[in-house]
């Protein structure tokens, strides 16, 4: 789960910063998408997947997710094409969120420790994200 979370992590940095690879969730069996296609999937969704595992991790270790949470609508608001991406999106990143933090919960495998640490260093969770991400995000097809 350590290695899935650093997976997640990795994979959310590269996404905030629009890299063209993406970390791999397909493999996730504790987060499985409900209706959305893995193939066709918008940035946004991609992006609500990663945010929700580490924001339910994160909560589950006693994190407020307010800013958080805002920041990534503002994210998703960007990397989406149209208003039913944006909502399909919102709905994943709350889903996952919560199944993560359940999971997390009940199996305890991070030290949240390392998982606030990693959090607090994300590059949303900076002072000069607006800049440094989110103006860095734009949409495309799926």
């Amino acid at each position: 789960m350590v290695r899935t979370l650093q997976k997640k992590i990795l994979g959310l940095i590269l996404l905030l910063v629009n890299a063209p690879i993406l970390a791999d969730t397909s493999n996730v069996s504790a987060f499985p998408p409900s209706s959305v296609s893995n193939n066709l999937e918008s940035k946004a969704i991609e992006f609500a997947k990663q945010a929700g595992v580490i924001g339910g991790i994160s909560q589950a270790c006693g994190q407020s997710l307010e800013d958080f949470s805002a920041r990534v609508t503002e994210a998703i608001n960007k990397l989406s094409n149209d208003p039913s991406d944006r909502v399909a999106a919102a709905m994943v990143y709350l889903r996952i969120s919560q199944e993560a933090q359940i999971i997390e919960k009940k199996n305890q495998t991070i030290p949240c420790t390392k998982v606030l640490e990693d959090f607090r260093n994300l590059p949303i969770m900076q002072s000069d994200y607006k800049a440094k991400v989110i103006d860095q995000l734009s949409p495309t097809s799926p």
